[in-house]
């Protein structure tokens, strides 16, 4: 029994190679026969050959688009991770360098304010109530103004180098304690430990042998 080309293409070849045929009816039988022109034939099978290639073809561009969307989402996430983290490490640069300036600013207007230890000063401050406006420190003069009167001592000028209080005047003579009017026993005993000539003296001027 004869095939048809029907037969040897299956039915999805099948219509497309009719819809290029048309209506005509194409028998297959021993290549040698008359009946079917080889030519017709090599041409349906070279449009099949034809159609698998294409088939595969695509085939292999739809593997080829599928990885390269994946590489394409990988690589998306991957610069949205890099931008993220190029923008917190601006972020925290410009914090670093404004905590920075604001501590510079601190210190040197603690210094300004003849502070004698500046840490030890920049460490009572209240550093969350100070904010640093440009080249200004708000809220830092009424914090120093009020260390200086409860801590006088923190500011001025350094106690190293300065006179003694009361230097230059000569030495106040102790009280006589062998005077009547300031008669003490326990001082005339030390006095007397101390510096017996002393002791000798003041008995004479106070009159007691």
């Amino acid at each position: 029994m004869p095939k048809t080309l029907k037969d040897i293409l299956g039915d999805d070849l099948y219509k497309q190679v009719k819809e290029k045929l048309g209506d005509t009816e194409v028998t297959v039988v021993d290549s040698n026969d008359p009946m079917v022109p080889k030519r017709r034939l090599d041409e349906v099978i070279t449009e099949r050959n034809r159609y698998k290639e294409q088939v595969a073809e695509r085939d292999t561009q739809l593997a080829d688009l599928g990885a390269k969307a994946k590489d394409h989402d990988t690589l998306r996430v991957q610069i949205a991770e890099l931008q993220a983290k190029n923008k917190q490490a601006a972020e925290d640069y410009e914090k670093q360098l404004k905590e920075q300036r604001f501590a510079f600013a601190v210190e040197r207007a603690v210094a300004k304010a003849d502070a004698r230890n500046v840490k030890a000063v920049v460490a009572l401050l209240d550093k969350t109530k100070i904010s640093l406006d440009g080249e200004n420190l708000l809220g830092f003069d009424e914090q120093v103004t009020a260390l200086k009167k409860s801590d006088p001592f923190l500011f001025g000028v350094d106690l190293k180098g300065r006179t003694p209080e009361g230097a230059g005047k000569p030495p106040q003579t102790p009280e006589n304690p062998w005077k009547k009017e300031t008669w003490n026993l326990t001082k005339q005993g030390e006095i007397t430990k101390k510096d017996p000539d002393l002791a000798a003296k003041l008995r004479a001027q106070a009159g007691v042998r």
